[in-house]
């Protein structure tokens, strides 16, 4: 299967956190939008201006194949967390 790469990135620290495997983009903006809206993750709930999500590239499972493209911002946190209020 083909898994598309994400990584939550502080702008505070000016760094990535480790990539996750998604199977679709859709499945990436859901998991964001929890750590932003759970308390239990902390900083990034409590930050939310800080953090941004972007998309880096694919993975192919079968193949081990990895792909980097440009990478992209798909959601920045102050204004996808304000979708949930």
């Amino acid at each position: 299967m083909l898994f598309q790469l994400y990584a939550i990135k502080d702008r505070s620290v000016e760094a990535f956190q480790p990539m996750s495997c998604c199977r679709a983009e859709g499945e990436a903006l859901r998991a964001f939008h929890d750590a932003l809206s759970n308390p239990q993750d902390g900083v990034i709930h409590k930050h939310p201006d800080d953090f941004d999500l972007w998309y880096l590239g694919t993975y192919d499972d079968q193949t081990g194949h990895i792909s980097a493209e440009q990478p992209r911002k798909v959601a920045d946190g102050k204004t996808f967390s304000q979708l949930g209020e």
